[in-house]
């Protein structure tokens, strides 16, 4: 059914090799979480003082600097946040490779399946062949929607959340792959060009709860990826069985699993928010986590 790629000693499937990607960089995230977690909660002063100086105050009050430590521990806690922010990136960057290369091989199998199955060998290869290249031309985004009018009981429903998702983490990835040039007017407003016209880059405001949407974010990229391939499976009436089971990135324990270290963060981050009384905020104090 699909495509293969020589990693090593043996042929892989690329869907399946991206998979196992997604996977890697998924557990790196959750490892990096609990890590977080795990130091934070030994050390919640520090992180208070931690809080409050990455929000841009030039200098923490005078109360919180009894509890910094060592600068060693310090860069402890910011480079594993850092890693935690990469792995999460990481993560959902390959969900939207192996979705590509998914759809991808996935058409190429529907039409072997349902149009070419009683062709001539010869004749079937220049089918297959011219059919792919208008194929080829087509959005990923746009794929998945024309395979299951063409091959689907029925269509995509666009305005589900799966699908709204589904398209933010393209979004996302196109932002990352596809960079756009940003231009400083006078006025300190920027903007970016963008099929030919001009629009305003918009400011991106401090969300609640960071470092747990990050491994949150890595989570829901996994899950977007598996149920938008068992939709598919659906719609075209294909068995999951059938074909092959290795294009799913989450094990069944890891929905618990995630789940309990993304809820522990939170708790432990509204407790450091709530520490950090009114009184020992600097001015224009706003929330970080």
């Amino acid at each position: 059914m699909f495509g293969l790629l020589h990693t090593g000693d043996s042929y892989k499937s690329q869907t399946e090799y991206l998979v196992s990607c997604t996977q890697t960089y998924l557990k790196l995230c959750y490892g990096s979480a609990c890590e977080i977690y795990d130091l934070a909660l030994q050390n919640k002063q520090l992180v208070s003082f931690l809080m409050i100086k990455r929000d841009g105050a030039k200098s923490p009050p005078r109360k919180l600097e009894k509890y910094k430590k060592t600068d060693k521990l310090e860069d402890e806690i910011q480079e594993m946040y850092e890693e935690l922010v990469a792995h999460s990136c990481t993560t959902k960057l390959y969900a939207t490779f192996s979705l590509e290369s998914f759809i991808n091989a996935f058409t190429t199998y529907l039409i072997n399946q349902k149009i070419l199955n009683n062709v001539q060998d010869e004749v079937k290869e220049v089918i297959l062949h011219t059919i792919s290249r208008l194929y080829d031309k087509l959005s990923t985004l746009d794929k998945w929607e024309e395979i299951t009018h063409q091959f689907g009981q029925n269509r995509l429903n666009k305005s589900t959340v799966l699908w709204k998702r589904f398209c933010n983490l393209y979004n996302f990835r196109d932002n990352i792959v596809h960079d756009k040039p940003v231009f400083i007017l006078r006025t300190g407003d920027a903007i970016k060009i963008k099929k030919g016209m001009i629009a305003p880059v918009r400011r991106e405001e401090a969300e609640p709860s960071m470092i747990a949407r990050y491994i949150h974010d890595a989570y829901q990229a996994c899950k977007i990826h598996d149920d938008m391939i068992r939709k598919l499976y659906t719609i075209t009436g294909i068995s999951e069985e059938g074909t092959k089971t290795d294009f799913f990135v989450l094990p069944q324990n890891y929905h618990r699993k995630i789940k309990n270290v993304v809820k522990r963060l939170e708790e432990l981050e509204q407790e450091l928010r709530e520490s950090v009384t009114p009184s020992l905020k600097p001015e224009g104090y706003q929330e970080l986590m």
